[in-house]
């Protein structure tokens, strides 16, 4: 069996902003902000697809993994902007759709900003607190509710255990 790891420390939006995209800032310009996310799910959801084209290929039955999914970016721009992003863009909206159907299992682990603070570490550039990163983290995991195998590992074991618990969960969908 074939694991890919798709992000591989080139997250979408880093890849954007590190080719030189200004990333408007999620009370920015409506319409820049409506622009930018529009054009990183473009990016994520044409990566998604060439990882899993290069999968297929292989005849080997595979596992890809990504760090973050499309649904995302709902959680990092205002909420009243989602509709918005998803109405101007009809080809990104049945590009969304499909994508879900592609994950077979979300597993979001919880921010250990939430129930494990003292090996909470933040990006110095964001220097995001505590409150804003469980806010965020609440957001992520409502952007997924639904999806028929979604997984929450929570902070309730070190930090071992809470890998275990994880790949518990792929092994499971794998073998079901």
């Amino acid at each position: 069996m074939n694991t890919i790891h798709a992000d591989s420390g080139a997250e979408v939006p880093t890849l954007l902003i590190n080719g030189g995209c200004k990333y408007p800032g999620a009370n920015g310009p409506e319409e820049k902000l409506v622009a930018f996310e529009a054009a990183l799910i473009e990016l994520q959801l044409q990566m998604e697809q060439s990882f899993y084209n290069i999968a297929r290929s292989t005849g080997h039955h595979s596992v890809i993994i990504y760090d973050r999914g499309i649904l995302d970016v709902a959680a990092f721009m205002p909420r009243r902007l989602w509709p918005v992003l998803l109405k101007q863009n009809t080809w990104l909206r049945e590009g969304l759709l499909g994508v879900l159907e592609r994950y077979d299992l979300i597993i979001h682990m919880t921010t250990a900003a939430d129930g494990a603070v003292s090996h909470y570490k933040y990006d110095d550039r964001e220097k995001e607190s505590i409150a804003d990163a469980i806010a965020l983290d609440h957001r992520i995991k409502a952007s997924y509710q639904g999806h028929p195998n979604y997984h929450i590992i929570d902070n309730s074991t070190n930090f071992a255990q809470k890998l275990e618990r994880t790949l518990a969960s792929v092994k499971e969908t794998i073998q079901g």
